[in-house]
């Protein structure tokens, strides 16, 4: 795993978490803009929503990474799924993609806002901190009661 590039991730969300122009996060999308050409001169502040990978493709902190659409992202240039894309800039398997970053791994109360932003971070943090070991079991997945 590489912990700079996932701590780095986790202090981007607690930033966009407190800034109350920033990108909406949903875990549900990677993002949705209105222009995928022109995100960059439009900023995160422009009514874009996205995930945390989503994030990381509209910020300037993961260059390697650009917005492409609502489940593909632009990594080193090509066009790829965002999770192989993530698996490869955060050097980690697909289960762990899961646990981190799927929305039916977080409850629904969880996966929206701001409040959804730091609960994302704190499970990073975590999970870096603990050398990779998942909590919750990350098959379990959470459904509207």
């Amino acid at each position: 795993m590489n912990k700079t590039k996932l701590l780095n991730l986790a202090a981007l969300l607690r930033k966009n978490a407190a800034d109350e122009k920033g990108m909406k996060f949903d875990l549900n999308f990677v993002n949705i803009l209105e222009d995928y050409d022109n995100y960059n001169k439009m900023g995160r502040n422009c009514g874009t929503a996205g995930c945390a990978i989503g994030l990381a493709a509209v910020s300037e902190e993961f260059p390697e990474i650009k917005p492409y659409g609502k489940t593909l992202v632009k990594y080193n240039g090509e066009v790829a799924e965002w999770n192989h894309a993530a698996a490869d800039m955060f050097d980690l398997n697909q289960v762990e993609i899961i646990y981190l970053f799927l929305p039916s791994h977080y409850p629904p109360s969880k996966q929206k806002g701001a409040t959804g932003e730091r609960y994302v971070a704190d499970r990073i943090e975590q999970f870096v901190a603990s050398g990779g070991i998942m909590t919750p079991n990350p098959w379990y997945e959470y459904i509207d009661a």
